[in-house]
């Protein structure tokens, strides 16, 4: 959530890794790119009442479950 921008550090891409170690160019993760980290297909479309919306679309991504965990989730729990 609230992934608009850069306080705390937790949901910034980290920037470009330099020679000794550090980043440099941090900046807030894309729509595009928090919407991959989450496991949805390179396709998904956003519906079309929250195109003009970035903070809804980011708050919603960030409320979102991982497809990709929730599945190894799954596979983990005990069948009996």
């Amino acid at each position: 959530m609230k992934s608009v921008g850069m306080g705390g550090m937790v949901s910034c891409h980290p920037g470009i890794l330099q020679k000794d170690g550090t980043y440099n160019n941090a900046r807030a993760y894309t729509i595009k790119e928090l919407l991959l980290l989450t496991g949805l297909p390179d396709e998904y479309k956003i519906p079309d009442f929250a195109l003009n919306n970035d903070s809804l679309i980011r708050d919603v991504i960030g409320e979102c479950v991982c497809p990709g965990i929730e599945y190894k989730i799954m596979q983990n729990l005990p069948r009996e």
